[in-house]
């Protein structure tokens, strides 16, 4: 039987930025070092690693165009991730047990967050770029 290790359910967030990003991360009652026995292994379906969001008072256009580009990917590659876990839950089908069911869907729903966190942030840094733009301009 594998085990799914306790990093993969402690998802960490961080994005360097000009804004506070909220930390994400998953509590799970593990001593560290252990892994939780879940009777899968969901190794392959490991979130890429997510893309640096530029600060917006300083980023040239071409750093915000870039990051833009690399979030795109980002998200792209996300929803492999998000598909290889729900193959893994359909693949337990009706032997899943509640916990299997409830690691998975907390390890989908951080994947979520994580691209939601990462949107919001670059959304923060696009307006502070345009108002500075807007400020030069003046």
């Amino acid at each position: 039987m594998k085990s799914l290790p306790l990093v993969a359910l402690t998802l960490l967030l961080s994005i360097p930025s000009a804004s506070a990003i909220a930390l994400l991360a998953e509590e799970v009652e593990v001593a560290e070092g252990e892994t939780l026995d879940l009777g899968l292994d969901v190794k392959d379906c490991a979130f890429p690693e997510p893309p640096v969001v530029p600060d917006g008072n300083t980023a040239a256009q071409a750093d915000l165009a870039a990051a833009s580009a690399a979030i795109r990917a980002y998200q792209t590659d996300m929803q492999a991730s998000f598909a290889c876990i729900e193959e893994a839950i359909e693949s337990l089908g009706e032997d899943i047990t509640p916990e299997q069911n409830s690691a998975l869907t907390s390890l989908y729903n951080n994947g979520v967050e994580q691209i939601e966190v990462i949107a919001a942030s670059f959304n923060a840094q696009l307006r502070l770029f345009r108002a500075r733009q807007a400020e030069q301009a003046e």
